[in-house]
C-alpha cells in the first residue's frame, strides 16, 4: 500500500508540474464586488525576449451566472516597447445563435479566452496592456475577473 501512494504521490506532482510551455504569460485581475466600472481598467504587463517566433494574444474574462448580456465590449490599449500606442475595440460574443454559452463553466463562474491576435510577430521588449469595460452602462455586474494571456506561435521566417 505504501508503494501505491507513493506512485499516486509521484503522479500527482508529475501532473501538477506539467504547463503549457509555448505560454509566455497569464495573468487575471479580480474585479472588486464583481462590478466592473468604465474608470476600473485591468492593466497587464509583459516581456518578449524571443523575436524568433510569433505570438498569440487572448484576452480572458471569467463571468458569473449573473452576467446581464449576451456580448461584452472591451477596449484594449496596448503600448510598446517603442512607447507606440495600439487601440482596439473589441466585441466579444458569449453565446451561440441557440442560446448556449460558448464558456467553460466551472462552479459559478463561466470562463471565456478571445484570440485578439494570431501568429503575431512581436518585438523584443517590455509591453503594457491595459483592457477598458466599453459597454454603455458604467457599472457592469456580473464580471469576477479579467485577464489577458500570451502564448508562442510559429516560427518567424
Amino acid at each position: 500500500m505504501k508503494y501505491l501512494n507513493r506512485l499516486v504521490y509521484i503522479c500527482l506532482i508529475a501532473l501538477c508540474s506539467c504547463g503549457d510551455e509555448s505560454e509566455v504569460y497569464s495573468s487575471f485581475k479580480d474585479v472588486p464586488d464583481e462590478v466592473w466600472n468604465w474608470d476600473n481598467p485591468s492593466q497587464f504587463e509583459f516581456t518578449i525576449s524571443n523575436n524568433q517566433v510569433t505570438y498569440n494574444q487572448h484576452i480572458n474574462l471569467r463571468l458569473t451566472e449573473n452576467y446581464p448580456k449576451s456580448n461584452i465590449y472591451v477596449q484594449s490599449q496596448m503600448v510598446t516597447p517603442k512607447g507606440d500606442t495600439l487601440k482596439q475595440l473589441h466585441n466579444f460574443l458569449l453565446f451561440s445563435k441557440e442560446g448556449v454559452s460558448l464558456g467553460n463553466k466551472s462552479g459559478k463562474l463561466l470562463n471565456y479566452s478571445f484570440d485578439i491576435a494570431a501568429n503575431k510577430p512581436l518585438e523584443k521588449g517590455t509591453y503594457r496592456l491595459t483592457i477598458i469595460q466599453h459597454t454603455r452602462v458604467f457599472e457592469l455586474a456580473g464580471v469576477n475577473a479579467v485577464g489577458f494571456s500570451v502564448s508562442q506561435g510559429d516560427p518567424v521566417f
